[in-house]
C-alpha cells in the first residue's frame, strides 16, 4: 500500500513519463494506461587509430547529466548498450531526448567517447564518429607458493578486472602461471587450490611490459 511511481518502456522504444498511483491495501488497480514514446535512433562508426573499423566494440550511451553515484532509481533505463558491427558501425535507440554521449570500449583498445550531441524527439542522429586507439598489450607472470615459499603446481589463477576476463590458468610444476595479452590497467588475481585458502593479489600493468605478482 502507498504511493508508487510507474514508468514503462519496451525494447527499441523510449522511456515513458512517470505516473504516480496510490495503492490501497486490499484493493486492486485496474485499467492503468501507460504511454511508451518512440525511441530516438542514433547511429555512427567506431574507428581505430589507423582508420580501420573497430569491430565488436561495446557502445554505451549516457545522458550528459548521468551520474552513477547519484543512485538514480531510473538508472537501468538511463544507459543504452550495443555492439559495433563488421564495418565498425552501430545503431542505438535512445529512450528520451536530451544531450547524450556514447562511449566505446573494446579489449586491447583505449576507451573513447563521442562528442556530446543533442537528441530531439522524432529525429534520428546519424554520422557519429568515435575514434579509439590500440593499446600495447602486456604479459603477467604469477607465482603461487605456500607459506614456506614452495611453488604450488596445478593452482588455478583467475585474472579479474570488473569481472573474470577469461578461463583460469593452471600453474606449472614450479607454481608459475603466465597470462598474456593484457591491456594496461589494474587487475585483481585470485589463486585457488583444493584444500588451501584462496590467495589474492593486485597488480598495475603499464603498456608493453612484463608484470609480476605473487
Amino acid at each position: 500500500a502507498g504511493p508508487w511511481i510507474l514508468r514503462a518502456t519496451a525494447e527499441g522504444m523510449g522511456l515513458g513519463a512517470p505516473r504516480t498511483v496510490v495503492v490501497e491495501e486490499g484493493k486492486a488497480l485496474a485499467d492503468l494506461n501507460l504511454q511508451v514514446p518512440e525511441g530516438i535512433q542514433a547511429s555512427g562508426t567506431v574507428l581505430a587509430d589507423d582508420g580501420s573499423p573497430c569491430v565488436g566494440a561495446e557502445l554505451t550511451a549516457y545522458p550528459e547529466e548521468f551520474d552513477a553515484r547519484a543512485g538514480d532509481p531510473w538508472e537501468p533505463y538511463r544507459s543504452v548498450t550495443a555492439r559495433s558491427g563488421s564495418a565498425g558501425s552501430f545503431d542505438l535507440v535512445l529512450p528520451f531526448p536530451g544531450r547524450w554521449r556514447i562511449v566505446a570500449a573494446k579489449w586491447g583498445f583505449a576507451s573513447a567517447a563521442s562528442d556530446a550531441f543533442l537528441a530531439r524527439a522524432g529525429r534520428s542522429v546519424a554520422g557519429l564518429r568515435i575514434h579509439t586507439a590500440r593499446q600495447r598489450l602486456s604479459m603477467l607472470k604469477v607465482c603461487v607458493s605456500d607459506a614456506q615459499g614452495h611453488g604450488l603446481p596445478g593452482a588455478q589463477v583467475q585474472i579479474m578486472a570488473l569481472h573474470p576476463l577469461r578461463a583460469p590458468v593452471a600453474t606449472d610444476p614450479e607454481g608459475i602461471a603466465w597470462v598474456d595479452r593484457l591491456a594496461p590497467g589494474a587487475y585483481g588475481i585470485i589463486a585457488s587450490l583444493p584444500g588451501m585458502a584462496p590467495g589474492h593479489a593486485r597488480v598495475d600493468l603499464g603498456q608493453d611490459e612484463e608484470g609480476h605478482a605473487s
